[in-house]
């Protein structure tokens, strides 16, 4: 079994992370819900269809992660 003092040391740090993502996680759901907000407002609270060719990446787009940049200016 671990020292007392270890087992401490690790709990903090274990909760300081928690802490933190949860702290990242509340701000991302409070950008959604304004984002969503904006949306219905500018669309009037309709749906946004896609055609067939603008759910892909077009030329010179780039996948950054969960992201889509485009390289056209």
């Amino acid at each position: 079994m671990l020292p007392a003092t270890l087992q401490f040391l690790i709990v903090m740090i274990a909760s300081a992370i928690n802490d933190r993502l949860r702290r990242k996680l509340d701000y991302v759901e409070e950008e959604r819900r304004i984002l969503r907000e904006q949306l219905d407002a500018a669309t009037g609270g309709k749906k946004i269809s896609f055609t067939a060719q603008q759910p892909g990446l077009g030329e010179g787009d780039v996948v950054l992660g969960d992201w889509r940049a485009s390289a056209r200016t």
